[in-house]
């Protein structure tokens, strides 16, 4: 089964360091922030538990050209894998659970978004990577 959980693009890596270094409080609630609202998303967009072991893609649009997509994907994957624990949706997000590889794909768009696809079956995982050769 695939199941998409599509989000807004959170503070990248960059934005967060350069937030703990004013005050490292406001950084904390800015993670625990969008941790929350990945969790509430995953929850509304109705995402089932998954248990065992998931395999995971992502999909990341950005609307400036000038974004430093390993900066955005790295607080986005923490934030929607910390959200999707929260929600119950995966039961860990250590290697037990989250199946390496995570393959990134980018694009550009009008909004700066996040779609994480998760795969409770590696079958479906590799034929969705074959449709993206």
């Amino acid at each position: 089964m695939i199941q998409i959980l599509q989000f807004p693009q959170p503070p990248s890596l960059n934005q967060l360091i350069n937030q703990c270094r004013a005050n490292k409080y406001a950084a904390n609630l800015q993670k625990k922030t969008w941790t929350n609202k990945i969790a509430s998303s995953a929850i509304s967009q109705s995402l089932v538990p998954i248990k065992g072991k998931c395999w995971i893609a992502v999909e990341s649009s950005y609307c400036r050209t000038n974004s430093d997509p390993d900066n955005a994907l790295s607080s986005a994957l923490k934030f929607g894998l910390d959200g999707l624990v929260l929600a119950g949706i995966l039961e860990g997000d250590t290697v037990k659970h989250v199946v390496s590889p995570m393959l990134y794909f980018y694009s550009q768009k009008r909004a700066s978004t996040v779609k994480l696809l998760l795969f409770d079956d590696y079958s479906e995982y590799k034929n969705y990577l074959l449709s993206k050769l």
